[in-house]
């Protein structure tokens, strides 16, 4: 009710909620204003880990839903986080052997974020690992595929 007040007086647009089933994915929800430019689709990937959380997913759309390419992405993605998360584990021992890190010991996949890029017409996407008492963060960006960047906070 507040919302809508706010809205009514201070010409703040309603935030409106659509929501999806995919068969892969499962219950997709989209959160947006009428004013937005840029939709984002997300949802939630059950980890294939044994006491895991879920994964928090974010995929580049419209309205009608996420666009195609980047749908398609995370159905790839999702079929092979194991071998991504090993692909990260390699990069990040050949880069920083001094930092010791052990993904699957000390950290958890939390958030996978996928971009469609317009002018290649392709899906990009960013992997955000966390330690259980979220003190440390790896920021990790595939570009074309490749690991194009890895971050520590």
């Amino acid at each position: 009710m507040l919302q809508f007040l706010k809205s009514l007086f201070a010409g703040e647009p309603l935030k409106q909620v659509k929501i999806i089933m995919d068969s892969k994915l499962g219950k997709l929800t989209c959160d947006y204003k009428s004013s937005d430019e840029y939709f984002s689709w997300d949802g939630k990937v059950k980890s294939k880990t044994k006491g895991v959380k879920s994964i928090a997913l974010s995929i580049d759309g419209d309205l009608n839903g996420p666009y195609p390419v980047a749908l398609q992405k995370a159905y790839q993605i999702v079929d092979t986080i194991p071998d991504l998360n090993y692909k990260v584990q390699q990069e990040i021992d050949l880069k920083f052997p001094e930092k010791q890190i052990n993904l699957s010991r000390d950290f958890r996949l939390d958030d996978i974020s996928i971009y469609f890029d317009e002018e290649t017409n392709d899906a990009d996407f960013d992997f955000e690992y966390y330690t259980e008492d979220n003190s440390i963060m790896v920021s990790v960006e595939f570009v074309n595929g490749a690991i194009e960047t890895i971050d520590f906070y």
